[in-house]
């Protein structure tokens, strides 16, 4: 039988508490997988593997690279799936950068994390583990998801493209669109055995479009040197104050769910801040609008005269690292990754 690979990359799943700090540690890492096969009773399930360790907030573009480099390298045909432990404050990032780039390995590659450090008696991080390995082992699903346990004990199913970051007081996560992909339904009180429940929306791929055949979008490796500048609107927000740095290649800005920004007044118009990057060369894309057609405000009208490019039904999350992506490499054109689906971030 093959094993599943665990790939641990530090954050709280991978953390110890000292003196009332959180940090990863050389041993702390190994702390899942202790735990783990003290309560479930299994031995030499996992082949792990540990590229880095961080916490997560502290991720760059540095760490995209190694991470990518790694999975770019990796075995996956040699193993039944794939988990990466990952640290919560940027995980649904992570999580859609995976997904876009390996969402055509054949194998499931789930990510998880913990709301507390292992051993805490609060933590989530082993049922998460536990849930994936479930997940893996039942067969029904490829492609790349997120796995993370609410607070209704139920372990929500992400499409990694389309998670949403936690609240800050709730520790949960969202998906976009609404509803996630599916969830595992713990069967017994310590959470050994789960069930499959997909939540059927529409908007989500079926098990059959899963398993279809696809081929990497990107055929040549990426190398993360640019940076995306990253804006969200909110009233009174002051763009003259907001000076593009040296090595920034695009802007990205999301906007209100109506697909709007304000475009009255000079400092705090997002279409004078559009046209100031223009004169300098610096492209802009704005997300996200429906692409369903339907009458535009006069305001969403002005920025799409202004030449600002449109991405369309993507999550602020998504549609950043979908930039990203775009700006690492070199065989295609910004636009033509933008209007391509690379793994269900745009919901159709």
């Amino acid at each position: 039988m093959k094993k599943i690979a665990l790939i641990l990359t530090g954050g709280t799943i991978g953390s110890s508490v000292e003196e009332h700090i959180i940090d990863v540690g050389k041993q702390s890492i190994y702390k899942l997988t202790a735990a783990y096969e003290d309560l479930y009773k299994e031995q030499d399930i996992f082949e792990i593997f540990s590229p880095f360790q961080f916490l997560s907030e502290n991720f760059t573009k540095r760490e995209w690279q190694k991470l990518y480099d790694f999975l770019y390298a990796f075995p996956f045909e040699k193993y039944e799936g794939v988990v990466i432990a990952h640290g919560t404050d940027t995980l649904a990032y992570t999580s859609a950068l995976v997904g876009m780039l390996f969402g055509h390995v054949t194998i499931p590659i789930l990510l998880i994390a913990s709301n507390y450090p292992v051993g805490h008696p609060k933590s989530n991080g082993v049922t998460n583990l536990r849930a994936a390995v479930e997940l893996i082992r039942q067969g029904k699903i490829r492609g790349v998801f997120s796995v993370y346990e609410n607070d209704k004990e139920e372990v929500e199913i992400h499409l990694a493209t389309r998670m949403i970051p936690a609240d800050n007081v709730r520790d949960q996560y969202g998906s976009f669109g609404g509803e996630c992909f599916g969830k595992m339904l713990p069967q017994n009180k310590e959470k050994r055995k789960f069930i499959l429940q997909l939540s059927n929306a529409a908007h989500n791929p079926t098990l059959e479009q899963l398993q279809k055949s696809t081929k990497a979008f990107f055929t040549s490796k990426l190398c993360f040197e640019k940076d995306i500048l990253f804006l969200m609107p909110y009233p009174g927000q002051n763009y003259d104050s907001i000076v593009p740095g040296e090595g920034v290649a695009a802007v990205y800005h999301y906007l209100y769910h109506a697909g709007t920004a304000c475009t009255k007044g000079e400092m705090y118009s997002f279409l004078a801040f559009a046209k100031r990057c223009s004169k300098q060369g610096l492209p802009v894309y704005v997300a996200s609008l429906k692409k369903e057609g339907m009458d535009s405000y006069a305001t969403q009208d002005a920025l799409l005269k202004e030449g600002v490019y449109p991405m369309f039904d993507i999550s602020p999350i998504a549609g950043y690292m979908k930039l990203v992506l775009a700006y690492s490499q070199t065989e295609k054109t910004v636009e033509e990754i933008c209007e391509s689906n690379l793994f269900y971030e745009q919901i159709i």
